[in-house]
């Protein structure tokens, strides 16, 4: 049915937005992160539901109240019939933890099996989740894939780092405070000094310029300008 994480992702995706939420992909390593109502979910995919899913999901559980899990029902015969003699034993384990469990049956049938509940779970870290709401919230768009492994992804801070290029080349600003007024950019002088993508450059007191690598970025994402 699927072969990796990702390919669940456009199908699950779309059944969160059906319902309302607004999602966002790859937030704090969470496959998946949506808001409906100021409640904010997370959700982690597998292909398999197994003791690995069960730890991931409580670790992000240190983040936030209302966390799922996401697996395909097996197609194969044995496997089905392994499924579904577990399954009244996983659905219990799920419950008593307070974790959700959204299941994805072969016709793409999604089924939230079981409600998330924050009857029990570990000690949250206010940091961790504060941290979580921010990422999410910054984001313009979802630009990532959910699930997907070793690519680079499209953070709220690459996308203030693009915003600060863009105000650069279409005013000809050079100074943080003038580039932090146009671009909006709370963090406007951080990101220039810092310079984590080597996309700019200081030339003089207080002056700053895009450097050929910002602006083929600048190219490469300028589809975060486009939403």
């Amino acid at each position: 049915m699927f072969k990796r994480e990702e390919e669940m992702y456009p199908l699950i995706k779309s059944w969160l937005e059906d319902k309302g939420h607004t999602v966002r992909s790859e937030v704090c390593k969470c496959d998946i992160v949506s808001e409906k109502d100021g409640i904010y979910n997370v959700f982690e995919m597998k292909l398999k539901f197994n003791l690995d899913v069960i730890y991931q999901a409580l670790e992000r559980m240190t983040l936030n109240n209302y966390v799922y899990i996401i697996v395909p029902i097996p197609e194969t015969k044995i496997a089905r019939q392994n499924w579904d003699k577990r399954y009244p034993s996983m659905e219990k384990m799920c419950k008593k933890i307070g974790i959700g469990l959204i299941v994805i049956y072969s016709n793409n049938v999604i089924s939230c099996v079981v409600e998330a509940d924050d009857i029990w779970s570990p000690k949250k870290s206010e940091k961790k989740n504060k941290r979580l709401i921010s990422e999410f919230s910054r984001r313009s768009g979802d630009y990532n894939i959910g699930g997907i492994h070793k690519q680079k992804l499209m953070t709220a801070y690459k996308e203030d780092s693009l915003r600060c290029i863009k105000a650069m080349k279409e005013t000809g600003k050079t100074k943080p405070s003038d580039i932090k007024q146009i671009s909006k950019v709370e963090k406007t002088g951080s990101i220039l000094l810092s310079n984590v993508y080597g996309w700019f450059i200081k030339k003089g007191k207080g002056c700053y310029y895009v450097t050929e690598k910002g602006l083929e970025a600048l190219k490469t994402y300028e589809y975060i300008f486009k939403e």
